[in-house]
C-alpha cells in the first residue's frame, strides 16, 4: 500500500516530517519498481506477439493504468500472463529465451506432470535475474468452472503503457475477474480492494450492469460482496439494491465476515500455514452458484495431487483418491511439524 498511501497523503502536507519523509522515499521506490515492470511487461507482450501466441496480461501494469492513468501509484508483485494451454509449453520456452529460469518453488515437468498440472494448478512460476517473477497462466482459476470465457479473445481489450501497448481483459471480464480472484482470497490484501474501487470510479463503470454481467458469469455473489466492502470500506457508491443483495444469503453474509477478519490482519505472515489454505478453500466454497461449479470445487478440494503423484492409481481406482486425502494430509502436516 506504500505507493498509494505516498499518493493519498503526500498532496495533503499534513503528515509528521518524519512520516512526510519515509513516504516521500517509499514513493520514489514503488516508482521505479512500477517503471522497471511496466517496461518489462511491454517488452513480454512484444515477443508473445511476434510468436503468434495470444497473450495477455491480467491486474499488474494494465490495471494500474485503467484504474489510476499513471505510473507510480500502484505496486504489482508479479506479471500474471495467461496463455492458451496448448501454447504453454512453447511459451515457457519463449521466456527461457528472455532470460528467465524456473522460479525456485518449480521444477522441470514430465509429460505425466504436465497432464497434472493441467488438472490442479493455472499456473507456471518463472524469475528473472532482475527480479521480475512471471506467473505464467492457463486459467485464470483453479477451478475451470468459474469464469471459463475470460480467456476468450473478443473479451480483451488493448492498454497504452507509454508508448507500448498491453492487451488484457476487456472491463466487463476484468471487473468479474477482480472480484472472484479477491473473494477466492477472502480480500486479505486492502491493496485488491482499492485497485477494484479505483477501476470503477477511473473508468465511470455502471456498477448495475458490471454487477449484473458478472452474476451472468457466475461470479454474481463475489461481485456483490466486493461491492459491498468497497461501499463499507472505502466509501464507494453503490445501488442499494446491490448492498442489500450482498447481505441477504449466510453465504455472502460469512463472505463479509471473513474478508473484515482478513482485512484486520497485521500482515500476510498470519495467513502462512495450514490456515490459509483452510480458509481460502472456504472462501471459494461460499462463492460457488451453480452445480458445474461445485462438482470442479469438490474435486480439486478432495483430490489432492500430491496423491496423485504418489499413488499413481490406475482410472477404475480413482475414486479412492478422496478417501486417502485426510489422512496424507495429516500425514504431511505432522512431517513437517517434526521437520521443524
Amino acid at each position: 500500500m506504500a505507493g498509494l498511501a505516498a499518493h493519498g497523503l503526500l498532496p495533503l502536507r499534513i503528515a509528521p516530517s518524519a512520516v512526510q519523509a519515509r513516504l516521500s522515499a517509499e514513493a520514489v521506490r514503488v516508482a521505479r519498481a512500477d517503471l522497471a515492470m511496466r517496461a518489462e511487461t511491454v517488452r513480454l507482450q512484444g515477443r508473445f506477439d511476434d510468436a503468434g501466441i495470444q497473450a495477455f496480461v491480467v491486474k499488474g501494469v494494465a490495471l494500474s493504468q485503467l484504474a489510476y492513468g499513471q505510473a507510480g501509484v500502484k505496486e504489482s508483485r508479479d506479471i500474471d500472463l495467461v496463455v492458451p494451454l496448448p501454447d504453454l509449453r512453447r511459451a515457457e520456452a519463449i521466456l527461457t529465451d528472455a532470460a528467465y529460469r524456473l522460479a525456485p518453488e518449480e521444477a522441470p515437468l514430465t509429460d505425466q506432470e504436465w497432464e497434472l498440472a493441467q488438472r490442479f494448478a493455472k499456473h507456471r512460476a518463472l524469475l528473472h535475474p532482475a527480479g521480475h517473477l512471471v506467473e505464467l497462466h492457463f486459467r485464470l482459476s483453479h477451478n475451470p468452472a468459474v469464469l471459463a470465457v475470460l480467456g476468450e479473445t473478443t473479451s480483451l481489450q488493448e492498454v497504452a503503457i507509454g508508448e507500448g501497448r498491453v492487451r488484457t481483459l476487456a472491463s466487463d471480464a476484468l471487473y468479474a475477474h477482480l472480484c472472484v480472484h479477491g473473494g477466492s482470497h477472502a480480500w486479505r490484501r486492502l491493496k485488491w480492494l482499492a485497485d477494484l474501487a479505483a477501476f470503477l470510479i477511473s473508468t465511470q463503470a455502471d456498477i448495475p450492469l458490471l454487477h449484473e454481467d458478472a452474476a451472468r458469469r457466475g461470479g454474481g455473489r463475489a461481485s456483490a460482496v466486493a461491492l459491498g466492502l468497497c461501499h463499507d470500506i472505502l466509501g464507494l457508491e453503490v445501488p442499494p439494491g446491490i448492498l442489500q443483495e450482498g447481505r441477504a444469503s449466510l453465504a455472502t453474509r460469512t463472505q463479509f465476515k471473513m474478508a473484515r477478519a482478513a482485512l484486520h490482519q497485521e500482515s500476510d505472515a498470519q495467513w502462512n500455514g495450514e490456515l490459509k489454505v483452510v480458509r481460502e478453500r472456504v472462501a471459494r466454497l461460499l462463492m460457488i452458484e451453480d452445480f458445474a461449479h461445485l462438482r470442479e470445487e469438490a474435486r480439486f478440494t478432495f483430490t489432492s495431487e500430491v496423491d496423485v503423484r504418489v499413488l499413481r492409481l490406475s482410472p477404475q481406482w480413482a475414486f479412492l483418491y478422496p478417501l486417502v486425502r485426510v489422512p496424507s494430509l495429516m500425514a504431511r502436516i505432522i512431517r513437517r511439524r517434526l521437520a521443524r
